[in-house]
């Protein structure tokens, strides 16, 4: 009997281990996908920065979140993506 419980509890461990290294990895496509959406978000917060600020504050966070779990999640780590986030930590002047 306890045999079977630690076998089960070792399989158990072994799922939700696979399943966490499953879930975190973005495909190279989904990367590119979040990069050209955080690029869009900044371009669009550029625009109404003057006109309204709160909006471009906002589009500017949707955009750094999209950076920051590229370069978290995915194989995606290179100078562009940095530079790109980057920009838009300047553009809210938070450096």
């Amino acid at each position: 009997m306890r045999a079977k419980i630690l076998l089960l509890a070792g399989f158990l461990a072994v799922t939700a281990w696979a399943a966490e290294e499953g879930a975190v990895a973005l495909s190279r496509e989904k990367a590119l996908l979040l990069c050209s959406e955080a690029e869009a978000f900044f371009h669009e917060a550029n625009e109404l920065g003057q006109t309204e600020p709160a909006r471009a504050a906002e589009l500017c966070r949707k955009a750094v979140a999209r950076y920051e779990r590229v370069l978290k999640d995915s194989e995606l780590k290179n100078a562009r993506v940095y530079y790109n986030l980057a920009n838009v930590y300047f553009r809210m002047e938070d450096l």
